[in-house]
């Protein structure tokens, strides 16, 4: 028996280089299902290839019932009721060679027939036995044809054994194949029906999956995915996930209040006064200095400075410092974090790199809570092709949105972190944001050496507290949390948030 004996669609290497793409980029989601699937109905991942094939080649031939495994029955009604249903043409259109769209199709349809045969309104327990049993039947049979041929080839005494065998596992092949045969003959209509409306419905959701996939990339500051596997990998992604949808609907609007702190300030103040020098800008002159133009006794020698650039005149310096190491976002994931705290600091952090990635800098986020924990790093920006300035990482940013650890609270172990990564650095001027609502204790020895290296590399850190609004440490006049306290000790600057607004941290996005 051919490896390929349980598809039920003919494929070519295209065709299956294809799936192969489609595997690499749904990686453990399908293994997931895979494993759920065959659980109940034997052959289920050839099920899902098969699936992927008829929807994603331009002509599809499906194997005679005679020429394939009878345990491949229950497979072939779920084929059948996609194959057959009155969409099939126009869901054709939607997905023929376009391996995203024909992979979650494939899935939508796999998911359904397995939701099917778990409700036990199809197939009682006993039934799908039947067919898992004739597989297993069927898998000896073909071992002990191969160990026959073998045992014949070598004139081996034990050929005659093993053909007796393989009689007796014949015969029950075929009396398990006459029972799968009746189960199939009576599965009722509803499964084929409820199948053809999964199929009927995809023409639609298959390209709204798009159109979400898009979106939400342009929420995260990202271009759209650069491929078909990247674009299924993000759709399967955004399936059903409601957290995903809030994080990138805050997380537009926290970059656009982002963007416009960054424009204000630049326009406010993108240079400062630094110190009196000499030049001839004549904007910048001294008033003394353009006094002497009405003096018919210093004229000349006003002329005369001011040709050689000579006259007193403020200097002005950028308050925007070019060639600035990463920006490294800590961001607390303890469990009281949970919820509308974990999005507002999440859209924040992405706020925050639609600032680093203007300025070319690259940005990483450090998911930290207990003691015990390990920090999780998630690189959200990537270099660019050929240079320029970097883009968003896609794949940094989802993981980063889906990773929630819980537990409690620790601020040495990601500060520590943090500062080995503008130590890696080859510029110095990074910045660290920690955002979190906890409380923890830095050592004396952990502050000095933290202090130390902060005058060495130039860095800045800014601490974001979130305060409860019904904490009395948000009353006027009341003392600062613990958590202000500490953070104070390493930061330049701790802000206490009590809104989770977009426009809470503006002073923030203006200081980066």
């Amino acid at each position: 028996m051919d490896q390929r004996s349980n598809n039920l669609v003919r494929t070519d290497a295209y065709d299956r280089e294809a799936w192969s793409r489609a595997k690499r980029a749904l990686a453990g989601d399908l293994g997931e299902l895979v494993a759920r699937g065959k659980r109940l109905l034997p052959h289920f991942d050839s099920l899902v290839e098969d699936l992927f094939a008829a929807l994603f080649k331009l002509v599809v031939q499906v194997v005679p019932e005679p020429e394939a495994p009878k345990s491949t029955l229950l497979s072939r009604q779920v084929l059948r009721a996609l194959v057959e249903a009155e969409s099939f043409t126009e869901l054709k259109e939607e997905t023929a060679l376009d391996l995203s769209r024909s992979a979650q199709g494939a899935l939508a349809l796999a998911r359904r027939a397995l939701a099917l045969l778990k409700s036990g309104e199809v197939l009682l327990e006993e039934e799908l036995f039947t067919a898992q049993a004739l597989a297993k039947a069927e898998e000896d049979a073909d071992a002990l044809k191969d160990a026959l041929a073998e045992a014949e080839d070598q004139n081996s005494p034990l050929a005659d054994s093993i053909r007796e065998k393989l009689e007796d596992a014949e015969d029950a092949k075929d009396s398990l194949g006459e029972d799968l045969e009746k189960v199939v003959s009576e599965i009722p209509d509803k499964f084929g029906r409820e199948l053809s409306q999964t199929a009927e419905r995809l023409p639609q959701e298959l390209p709204e999956n798009d159109e979400r996939a898009q979106a939400f990339a342009r929420n995260m500051g990202a271009n759209g995915p650069s491929d078909a596997a990247a674009r299924l990998q993000l759709a399967e992604k955004l399936r059903g996930a409601k957290k995903l949808e809030q994080l990138a609907a805050l997380a537009g609007a926290f970059r656009a209040e982002a963007r416009a702190a960054r424009k204000k300030n630049r326009e406010r103040a993108s240079e400062e006064l630094y110190r009196v020098g000499r030049g001839r800008d004549l904007a910048r002159v001294l008033p003394a200095e353009m006094g002497a133009l009405g003096d018919p006794r210093r004229r000349l020698d006003f002329l005369r400075r001011f040709v050689e650039g000579e006259l007193q005149a403020y200097e002005l310096r950028g308050t925007d410092r070019h060639g600035r190491g990463p920006l490294v976002v800590c961001l607390d994931g303890s469990g009281s974090m949970s919820g509308d705290r974990e999005l507002w600091s999440k859209a924040v952090t992405l706020a925050l790199v639609e600032i680093a990635r203007r300025q070319n800098r690259p940005a990483r986020a450090l998911v930290f809570s207990g003691p015990e924990a390990p920090v999780q790093a998630f690189e959200l920006t990537k270099k660019a092709p050929g240079g320029g300035r970097r883009p968003v990482d896609l794949n940094g940013v989802v993981s980063l949105a889906e990773c929630f650890p819980g537990g409690g609270t620790d601020f040495q172990k990601p500060l520590q972190a943090a500062a080995e990564v503008i130590g890696e650095s080859r510029y110095q001027h990074g910045d660290i944001v920690f955002i979190t609502d906890g409380e923890a204790n830095l050592a004396p020895a952990f502050v000095e050496e933290f202090g130390k290296l902060k005058r060495e590399r130039d860095f800045a850190v800014y601490g974001v507290v979130v305060d409860d609004p019904r904490s009395k440490n948000v009353m006027r006049g009341a003392p600062p949390s613990r958590a202000v306290e500490e953070l104070a000790k390493i930061a330049d600057e701790v802000t206490t948030i009590s809104r989770l607004t977009a426009d809470s941290l503006r002073g923030l996005f203006e200081a980066l």
